[in-house]
């Protein structure tokens, strides 16, 4: 089941799933999943939202945390939000102001996360 859609700046397509994450650069799909002991790989293969911020990058919630694409490499960093359990999952991610990244679950809300790396 999809979960989402959205247009990246370069003009991709990224589908989330409940199943992982989808690229459509117009001629074929990019799979992308959560694979156990792969650091690199998404932290869960449920995608809840996709965000853009200003800068391009782009931040990946999942039911297993945050994660952060990485284009130079096509491969994800997880963000380690200090959160346990259910609490990983993050259910949308927003930008508050200029880079700032917000965080809303279902019970824990937070209009910045100053504990996210500032990248770029």
């Amino acid at each position: 089941m999809t979960t989402r859609v959205e247009q990246d700046p370069e003009g991709f397509i990224w589908i989330g799933t409940q199943e992982g994450l989808n690229r459509y650069d117009g001629y074929r799909f990019k799979n992308y999943y959560h694979i156990d002991g792969e650091s690199s790989s998404l932290p869960h293969n449920y995608i809840r939202h996709i965000l853009f911020t200003v800068s391009g990058q782009m931040y990946v919630s999942t039911d297993g945390g945050l994660a952060l694409y990485r284009p130079d490499i096509d491969a994800f960093e997880s963000i380690d939000l200090g959160l346990s359990g259910d609490q990983r999952n993050i259910y949308y991610t927003l930008e508050t102001r200029k880079d700032d990244c917000g965080l809303r679950q279902e019970k824990v809300s937070a209009s910045s996360c100053p504990m996210v790396r500032k990248y770029g």
